[in-house]
């Protein structure tokens, strides 16, 4: 229970995406230009309304090669659609890591 209350006044955000990449945890930011491999994954098994049971971010940044996993179940129990995760993450980092430019008219 004091790790809940603590998580719901921290109001530090555990998970941020931007064009420059994305933010997991308090310190943690990552360019997405560094990254070899970035997945988000997620357990199988649903419990009420839908959410699943434990959910995490595997990546590998350029130039290691541990996969680190970042714990995303301090935000399970929020309503956050992980299909729709997932594809922020795929579009950001091809956002940020494609050279060609798109003209708009």
């Amino acid at each position: 229970v004091k790790s809940f209350l603590g998580m719901l006044f921290n109001l530090e955000p555990l998970l941020k995406l931007s064009y420059d990449g994305i933010w997991l945890g308090k310190n943690n930011f990552i360019k997405w230009t560094e990254f070899s491999s970035i997945t988000l994954e997620f357990d199988n098994s649903i419990i009420d309304h839908q959410i699943p049971r434990s959910s995490w971010i595997k990546y590998k940044t350029k130039g290691d090669n541990e996969i680190i996993t970042y714990d995303l179940t301090y935000i399970n129990f929020m309503n956050i659609n992980y299909f729709r995760l997932e594809y922020y993450i795929e579009v950001y980092k091809k956002l940020a890591t494609t050279k060609a430019k798109i003209h708009c008219g």
